[in-house]
C-alpha cells in the first residue's frame, strides 16, 4: 500500500515488477526438464477467445493461474485440469515449473507409489 505523496513510483514499481515476472515465468519453464514436452500457452482474463478455442479442440488441458503480488519473492500459483476448480496449489511458480508440469503430464498425479 503506497501512500499518496509516492502514489505514482509505487505504481510504476509494480507495474515493472509484474513486466519482469511476465519474461521470468515463461523462461523458468523453457528450462525445467520436465517441461520439455509441454506446451505452454499465456493468455489473460481480457479475452475468452482462447479458452473457447481449447475448449472445443482439445478433450484436456490443464489451467495455470499465477497470482502475481509485486514484491513478493514467492508468487503463489494454482493447477486445475481445464476449467475445473484447480486441485493442486503452490508458492512459488517459477521455481516450481518442473513440479507444474509433472502434475500436468501425469494427470495430477504427483506422488508415484
Amino acid at each position: 500500500m503506497c501512500v499518496p505523496e509516492i502514489k505514482a513510483s509505487c505504481e510504476r514499481e509494480a507495474r515493472e515488477s509484474e513486466l519482469d515476472f511476465s519474461k521470468r515465468l515463461p523462461a523458468a519453464f523453457r528450462a525445467a526438464s520436465e517441461c520439455k514436452t509441454v506446451q505452454l500457452v499465456i493468455f489473460s482474463n481480457d479475452t475468452n477467445e482462447l479458452e473457447d478455442s481449447l475448449t472445443k479442440n482439445a478433450p484436456e488441458y490443464w489451467s495455470l493461474r499465477v497470482d502475481f503480488h509485486p514484491r513478493f519473492e514467492r508468487q503463489p500459483f494454482t493447477l486445475g485440469l481445464g476449467t475445473d476448480k484447480p486441485n493442486i496449489a503452490g508458492d512459488d511458480a517459477e521455481r516450481e515449473a518442473d513440479f507444474i508440469c509433472k502434475a500436468a503430464k501425469n494427470n495430477g498425479v504427483i506422488e508415484w507409489w
